[in-house]
């Protein structure tokens, strides 16, 4: 018997630090009524608009990769694709910190 616990204990600790390294997103399933026409594109149309929820700072970059099914970094490789930049300040934001390394 303490065998067996012992080896579900290991078998939780590797469990529990595989989901350290990937931090899982809660995900809900929306129903989306799109043109015809985009059917054939409907992992393009998921990626537009995670790209779109990051740019409005909605989602993190790993919640939009989450959504869009990729690492983040091939998603992050594919904002520019969307019209989308992978640093996302706002003018102000991007001031403030312009003013804050010059002094």
């Amino acid at each position: 018997m303490a065998r067996r616990q012992i080896w579900w204990y290991d078998k939780f600790v590797l469990k529990l630090v595989s989901l350290q390294k990937h931090i899982i997103t809660k995900m809900t399933t929306i129903t989306l009524e799109v043109p015809d026409s985009l059917a054939e594109y409907q992992n393009d149309t998921v990626r537009f608009i995670a790209a779109k929820l990051y740019e409005s700072g909605k989602l993190s970059l790993g919640q939009a990769a989450d959504m869009a099914r990729l690492t983040k970094r091939t998603f992050a490789e594919l904002l520019g694709d969307y019209g989308v930049s992978f640093i996302n300040y706002s003018a102000s934001d991007l001031k403030d910190e312009l003013d804050r390394i010059s002094n």
